[in-house]
């Protein structure tokens, strides 16, 4: 229980001779399902900025930690993590591989983890993602459409300059 935790003197006696040891006990409550809220979403310039907060409602000596993928999500780069690991600032351009964040929290006795994709909140083109079965979605072969449309346009732009700077 709760309430038994403390320091403890431990004796032990082996024919004449007695050890003692302090030791310390600790009580830890399990972790509840995290969940993560959307704090705010700006997005300019082809840029989303979003933070999200991670919070559970039980649990004692807690450790937080965010992921994109498999991959811890740690300061640096595109990424931001403040109080104490329960805020993490995304900072993503529209073209990403990787949407989907996770907050992972844990102590000595327990562990759970929630997950937000942020291709909703932030209309991003997720670039290389399967769906379950193997194909592209809508909303990526829309997105890798645009792109090859840009660069087209772009080269025939770009070719029109020198052909009108040659005559």
């Amino acid at each position: 229980m709760k309430s038994d935790q403390g320091f403890y003197e431990v004796n032990a006696r082996s024919g004449q001779r007695v050890y003692e040891k302090i030791i310390e006990l600790r009580v830890y409550e399990r972790v509840s399902r995290p969940r993560i809220r959307l704090m705010n979403n700006v997005s300019s310039g082809g840029i989303c900025n979003v933070t999200l907060s991670c919070s559970v409602e039980s649990g004692s000596g807690l450790l937080y930690s965010w992921w994109r993928g498999r991959e811890e999500a740690k300061t640096g780069g595109p990424h931001i993590v403040t109080n104490n690991g329960r805020e993490l600032r995304v900072s993503s351009n529209l073209y990403v591989t990787s949407t989907v964040y996770s907050c992972t929290v844990r102590n000595p006795v327990s562990e759970e983890t929630e997950s937000m994709d942020l291709t909703g909140p932030c209309k991003l083109i997720s670039i290389g993602k399967e769906t379950s079965d193997g194909t592209l979605s809508s909303v990526q072969i829309l997105g890798i459409r645009a792109v090859i449309f840009m660069i087209i346009v772009i080269i025939t732009i770009t070719g029109v300059c020198v052909w009108e700077q040659n005559s």
